[in-house]
């Protein structure tokens, strides 16, 4: 499914390269023509847009939940965490650049209002490149895509639910496995519920209420990107944690089998964007322009961040549960240290073997 992914974004790359080789109506003067701006609503417009960005990117964080059931994790997880950095630059990043060289903000705004499968960006710019079947392709790509996610999403949740009541903060029968290891019975929960999810679309909506940006779907979209950036944040605390933990107890990052290239200075940096994307988002509009202000975004923004407090003091109160000192972090049990590493030697793969590798 991945490789279907990455096969059809290379093709609209290539597509969207060919477009701005040949027609010189398109490229940069794309970001004023008929009034257009680079930057529609300025800075309020980048922060409100956020929550939905990090929505679309959710899912990077799942490479340290993969790591407990990797065959050699000291070799993949390293490889993979390297790789999607790079997958995000080329692949995210290209694509959005390329599109704001051929659609203008007008153009994209006016996309959006009117939605439907033969307005999205890639089908247009597919379409401009003569290949003509370009909405059957991003139809059958965009299924692909979602049956993907929807893996990832069951194995991540399953095994979450796994180890939570395995450490006793969920009921006990959940926090076992099956006679192959497997976690089936959560799988299924999960699954289940994901699936019921979908009945959501047969809610109606008034017309209004979608352009406004109103509907269930969009609800659901701001909630998931909030919890990812709420897990971001706190994937970041963790870290500082952990490496101050480390020097008060005197280990060396040699001692570790992969280190952060950009230190705790990343996680400070990823704090701060997350948190006034957290807090800028349902009030973007309001501070771009105070007559905009519609109390039903503003809840959207905001109502399931009451969530994470309310469950982790809950749980801090009924527990009585002390925040750990750094010197009585347990860096011992479970803890597979560089020198400790036994390298599994992996089969020679082929030339078509290492290429889906890569892709892939």
């Amino acid at each position: 499914m991945s490789f279907i992914k990455i096969i059809t974004i290379v093709l609209f790359i290539v597509a969207a390269i060919g477009i701005l080789i040949v027609n010189r109506n398109y490229g940069f003067q794309t970001y004023t023509v008929n009034g257009s701006k680079p930057v529609e609503n300025g800075i309020w417009g980048i922060l409100g847009a956020m929550v939905s960005a990090a929505f679309a990117f959710g899912g990077t964080e799942l490479v340290g939940i993969t790591a407990g059931e990797a065959a050699n994790p000291s070799k993949s997880v390293p490889r993979a965490i390297n790789g999607t950095f790079w997958r995000i630059a080329i692949f995210y990043f290209s694509t959005i650049f390329l599109i704001g060289l051929i659609l203008s903000s007008k153009q994209l705004a006016d996309l959006a209002v009117i939605g439907g499968l033969d307005k999205s960006p890639f089908v247009f710019t597919l379409k401009a490149a003569g290949i003509d079947f370009a909405s059957e392709l991003i139809n059958f790509v965009a299924l692909v895509a979602v049956v993907s996610a929807a893996n990832s999403s069951v194995y991540a949740c399953s095994r979450t639910m796994m180890s939570l009541c395995q450490s006793g903060k969920g009921p006990a029968f959940l926090g076992k496995n099956d006679k192959r290891g497997v976690p089936f019975l959560q799988t299924v929960i999960v699954a289940t519920l994901g699936f019921a999810v979908f009945f959501i679309t047969l809610v109606p909506a008034s017309e209004q209420d979608i352009r406004a940006g109103h509907d269930a779907f969009d609800l659901l979209v701001g909630c998931v990107g909030a919890c990812i950036l709420m897990i971001w944040t706190m994937i970041s605390i963790s870290h500082i944690r952990f490496r101050a933990a480390l020097q008060a107890q005197g280990i060396p990052l040699s001692e570790l089998i992969y280190v952060s290239p950009v230190g705790v200075v990343g996680d400070y940096i990823a704090i701060i964007i997350n948190v006034s994307a957290l807090f800028f988002s349902g009030t973007a509009t309001f501070f771009a322009d105070p007559s905009k202000f519609n109390i039903v975004d503003f809840l959207d923004a905001y109502i399931i961040l009451l969530a994470y407090p309310i469950l982790y003091f809950a749980y801090k109160f009924t527990y009585n549960t002390k925040i750990v000192s750094l010197t009585e972090v347990d860096f011992v049990t479970g803890v597979q240290l560089k020198r400790d590493v036994v390298e599994i030697e992996e089969p020679p793969k082929s030339f078509f073997g290492k290429l889906l590798d890569l892709v892939a």
